[in-house]
């Protein structure tokens, strides 16, 4: 799973693309200093440029449901 094509990626059987984080997908984010807690979320700003998945819900749904339907 990968935004952007590397020399890593050459060597990948399968490469699944994901979305950019910072723009294309909602997110969580946490900080803590001072004793203080803050918890803020990010919404996408911009709409999916290609057809991209997100790797933390999407990816793994679609091969559960897979291998699911295979008998797994």
């Amino acid at each position: 799973v990968t935004t952007n094509v590397s020399e890593f990626s050459w060597f990948a059987d399968v490469l699944l693309p994901s979305s950019h984080h910072m723009f294309e997908k909602w997110g969580v984010l946490d900080s803590i200093g001072n004793g203080v807690a803050q918890v803020s979320i990010q919404q996408p700003s911009i709409k999916r440029l290609w057809d991209t998945r997100i790797d933390e819900s999407e990816i793994p749904y679609m091969l559960a449901k897979k291998l699911a339907d295979k008998g797994f």
